[in-house]
């Protein structure tokens, strides 16, 4: 999970006499009690929240990030449920070159010689993870499979996609995600994906937090539509989350409640149809709307100090949102939208890139932003 992305918890909760609130927790350093800090104390009734993943240090002890839901009753029992995070630092300086096009076809099984290249990745780091995830409800990380000239994975999917991590121990990483591609067995097979298209949301259009937005799609199949998922995405498609899993085949619509919150400017909603081979096809990925309340941006970004260091290879950001240290904000390269940084809660920070980008992009968590040219000093 990126710093400063938004992430949607949803969680059921049971009592025999009756549920008082729910408290979300967060823990950045392992699951130790003394390290949980309340997130947000909630009414009985919300079982959904928006949660801006925060920015932290280095993790020297090894332990990753928990976050978790407790549920009180009218005794005072509690439950609870956690869930083990990595939050990357991603300070690591350089590139990662996919060699394939989304939607570019390949075949179950098909050798990979060549999936991606680098480029000013310090060589003393690590390669701490590579695998092909499919990105549909049930998300799968196959690891090993494709890489290294293994053959591809026997399935067929349009939502696979390969995963690379540089770094060294813990969170000190960054990720890298490759585009979309297709997996189709050979047309001697004899059998047709699935097709899905996505009706509603339209492109542009606008939700409040809180609110429901009406999605609904059609899918065919020539042995017909074994089940459906739904997956949305708020950081321009580079993670999805799943909002429905296993509907039956037959449904063409469904009521997403949006969380509380200040909502997002970039939201994308992609239905996944599965028939009864285990083909799967989608809709969706591409078609940006917005759940912040009208499109319109809830914070103001400024920009006052974009400089390159070409001794050193630095970039050092200066930037500040009128929303103050709530917002997260994140510095990209703007012509390739890559995730540079993150800055601290002081805004100013600077990070190892190579080459020197031409132009950085200062993202707010709030949906703010601003870009400035960056200027190149010895």
């Amino acid at each position: 999970m990126d710093p400063g992305s938004k992430i949607t918890l949803r969680w059921t909760s049971t009592d025999d006499v009756g549920i008082v609130s729910h408290t979300i927790l967060f823990s950045p350093v392992g699951n130790v009690s003394s390290s949980f800090q309340t997130v947000a104390t909630l009414p009985a009734t919300q079982q959904t929240y928006e949660w801006t993943v925060p920015a932290i240090s280095f993790q020297v002890a090894g332990q990753n990030a928990f976050i978790k839901v407790v549920a009180k009753d009218t005794t005072g029992k509690q439950g609870f449920d956690e869930w083990e995070i990595l939050i990357p630092t991603n300070d690591i300086a350089g590139t990662v070159q996919f060699t394939m096009t989304a939607g570019q076809i390949f075949e179950p099984g098909q050798m990979m010689s060549s999936v991606y290249t680098t480029s000013g990745i310090n060589r003393y780091l690590t390669r701490v993870e590579y695998y092909i995830e499919d990105v549909r409800g049930e998300t799968r990380k196959m690891s090993g499979r494709g890489a290294s000239m293994e053959g591809l994975p026997f399935y067929s999917p349009d939502t696979a996609r390969y995963v690379v991590s540089y770094g060294d121990t813990t969170n000190h990483r960054k990720y890298w995600y490759s585009p979309l591609f297709k997996i189709r067995p050979n047309s001697l097979l004899g059998d047709a994906p699935p097709a899905a298209t996505l009706i509603s949301p339209a492109a542009g259009a606008s939700f409040s937090p809180g609110t429901i937005v009406p999605i609904t799609w059609s899918a065919t199949d020539d042995e017909g539509v074994r089940l459906i998922d739904i997956v949305a995405s708020f950081d321009g498609a580079r993670t999805w989350q799943p909002i429905a899993v296993n509907l039956l085949g037959t449904t063409t619509s469904y009521n997403w409640q949006l969380a509380p919150g200040t909502g997002s400017a970039d939201v994308r909603v992609m239905v996944i149809a599965k028939d009864s081979r285990f083909q799967s096809s989608s809709d969706g990925s591409t078609r940006m709307f917005s759940t912040n309340g009208g499109g319109t941006t809830t914070d103001t970004v400024t920009i006052s100090r974009a400089t390159y260091s070409t001794s050193k290879g630095k970039l050092q950001v200066q930037a500040s949102s009128s929303a103050g240290p709530s917002a997260v904000l994140q510095v990209f390269n703007t012509s390739t939208n890559v995730l540079i940084g993150t800055l601290p809660s002081t805004g100013r920070g600077s990070s190892r890139v190579s080459p020197a980008p031409t132009n950085i992009t200062v993202k707010s968590s709030l949906g703010g932003s601003a870009s400035a040219a960056v200027v190149t000093r010895r």
